[in-house]
């Protein structure tokens, strides 16, 4: 298995860079996220943002599906799509990371905290999910925010 805790930590350090690179929303207190800036406050920007990526990753998830069921698909058409299925997975990771950025949270240390918490879920899958259980632990992200 692999460890994705050490990989995980450079995705907000990129996302940062990015933001910095080009003057994007970066440290906003959260209770200011609905002060407007120009006809437009960072609350608004950020979720318009992450819900565009999710939208194009759905376009591409529905194209790939679509491709895999046309039995004249080729598997270069197939791979094409899967390539921009994971093009639009690594968007919205990106813009998570961003908002993340834009609000001062330390999403990798949650990410870990959400990790360690879903270890402890119970092994009863119900509609393709891991359910909570007596023994789930809730993270704390208290300090991530």
């Amino acid at each position: 298995m692999v460890d994705f805790r050490y990989k995980n930590a450079s995705w907000p350090v990129a996302v940062t860079e990015f933001h910095l690179k080009y003057g994007c929303d970066l440290g906003y207190d959260i209770k200011d996220a609905l002060d407007e800036d120009n006809g437009d406050c960072v609350f608004d920007r950020r979720e318009r943002v992450m819900f565009e990526e999710i939208e194009e990753l759905n376009v591409a998830w529905g194209l790939l599906y679509d491709e895999i069921n046309d039995l004249d698909a080729t598997d270069e058409q197939i791979q094409g799509h899967a390539q921009d299925v994971l093009k639009e997975m690594c968007d919205v990771i990106y813009t998570i990371c961003g908002t993340a950025a834009a609000f001062g949270w330390d999403i990798a240390d949650a990410f870990d905290k959400v990790h360690s918490s879903n270890m402890t879920k119970d092994q009863v899958v119900q509609n393709g999910k891991i359910m909570k259980g007596e023994n789930y632990q809730q993270p704390d992200l208290f300090d991530d925010v």
